[in-house]
C-alpha cells in the first residue's frame, strides 16, 4: 500500500514537467532579456566614454592650437614692430589687434558668407523681373575706360549672367566662405570680396571691351587671399593647410568649367 501511494505520488509528479518546463522557460527568457539589456546599456557606456575621449581630445587639440596661434601672432607682432621701428622710433610696441581666429562656431546666425549669398540671389531675382537692372549695372570697359559711371566696378559683383553663373558662384562662395570668414573675421573678408571684384573688373575693363557681369573676380580673390594665408601657416596649421588648398584648387576649378 505504501509503494502504491509512492508510486501515486510519483505518478502526480511526473504529470507535471510542462507546466515546470514552461516556467523554467519563462524564467530563462526573463534573464536572456536581462543579459541583453545590460549588454546594450555596457555599449552605450561604452560609446559614450568613446564620445567624451573623442571630444576631450578635441578640445585638448583645440588648446594647444590656440597656444601655437598665440605664438605666432607674437613673433609677426614682433617682427612687424621690428621693421618698422627702424624707421619709426614711434612705432607702437605690441601687443597689437591685428586678427582675432574665431574658433567657434555660431548656431542660429547668419554668417556674412550666407547674406552675400542670399544678396545675389535676391539680386538675380530682381535682374529676372527687371532685365533693364543688368544692363544699367553691367561692366562697360568703354565708360569705365573714360571715366565715367565708375560704379560699374561695383555693380557687376553682384549681377549673374544666368542660372548657371549664379550657381558655380554661390557653389564656390558656399564651399570655402565660411572657413575665410572664421580665419580672417568679417570685416576682413568684406573687404577681401569688394576689392577683389572691384580690382577682377578693372583688370576686365583693360583686358576686354565686352560687357561683363558676375562675383568671380571677387571669389577669385578670396579664395587667393586664403591661399596664400594657409601657404604661410603652414606650419601652424600642418595637414589642415594641405586638406584646404586642394579644395581651393578644386574650388577655382570647378568654377572655371562652369
Amino acid at each position: 500500500g505504501g509503494n502504491r501511494a509512492g508510486g501515486g505520488v510519483a505518478s502526480s509528479r511526473f504529470n507535471l514537467p510542462g507546466i515546470h518546463t514552461g516556467w523554467r522557460k519563462q524564467q530563462n527568457g526573463q534573464n536572456t532579456s536581462r543579459r541583453k539589456s545590460s549588454r546594450q546599456s555596457k555599449q552605450q557606456l561604452q560609446k559614450h566614454d568613446q564620445f567624451q575621449q573623442l571630444q576631450n581630445l578635441q578640445q585638448q587639440k583645440m588648446r594647444q592650437f590656440r597656444k601655437l596661434f598665440r605664438q605666432k601672432q607674437r613673433q609677426f607682432q614682433k617682427s612687424l614692430y621690428n621693421l618698422n621701428s627702424r624707421l619709426n622710433c614711434d612705432f607702437p610696441k605690441p601687443p597689437y589687434s591685428l586678427w582675432r581666429l574665431d574658433t567657434e562656431p555660431t548656431f542660429g546666425k547668419t554668417t556674412l558668407t550666407g547674406k552675400i549669398f542670399l544678396l545675389n540671389i535676391a539680386m538675380f531675382g530682381l535682374q529676372t523681373m527687371y532685365p533693364q537692372m543688368t544692363a544699367m549695372g553691367a561692366k562697360r570697359s568703354d565708360m569705365i575706360l573714360e571715366g565715367r559711371q565708375l560704379y560699374r566696378l561695383l555693380t557687376p559683383v553682384f549681377l549673374h549672367g544666368g542660372i548657371g553663373h549664379l550657381m558655380a558662384n554661390s557653389y564656390s562662395l558656399k564651399s570655402m566662405g565660411a572657413n575665410v570668414e572664421q580665419a580672417f573675421g568679417q570685416p576682413r573678408l568684406i573687404a577681401t570680396y569688394l576689392v577683389s571684384g572691384v580690382m577682377g573688373n578693372v583688370f576686365s575693363a583693360i583686358m576686354s571691351p565686352n560687357p561683363a557681369v558676375g562675383a568671380s573676380g571677387a571669389i577669385f580673390g578670396l579664395v587667393g587671399a586664403y591661399y596664400t594665408f594657409l601657404s604661410r601657416n603652414q606650419d601652424l596649421f600642418g595637414s589642415m593647410a594641405t586638406r584646404q588648398k586642394s579644395a581651393l584648387i578644386e574650388t577655382m576649378g570647378i568654377n572655371v568649367v562652369l
